[in-house]
């Protein structure tokens, strides 16, 4: 996925949901790569989320959560 530069996002903040694996897992990627900052909401595979963010780059942190349930959201 090109978005349309290496830094066309910089200064902005990403948050994917589902982005342990498939189709959250290459956007994440991919908008770290075009410069922002990403948060990587998994709902329970740690693992996985940590070698997205790997992936990902430096800037990307992430986190544990269900967004099925408002109270953690």
């Amino acid at each position: 996925m090109d978005l349309g530069g290496p830094q066309v996002l910089k200064d902005r903040v990403a948050l994917v949901s589902g982005a342990e694996s498939g189709i959250g897992a290459a956007c994440a990627i991919a908008l770290a790569k075009a410069g922002a900052s990403v948060a990587i909401l998994y709902f329970s595979d740690s693992d996985l989320a940590n070698e997205t963010v790997k992936r990902a780059g430096a800037r990307a942190l992430a986190f544990a959560c269900d967004v099925d349930r408002k109270s953690v959201v």
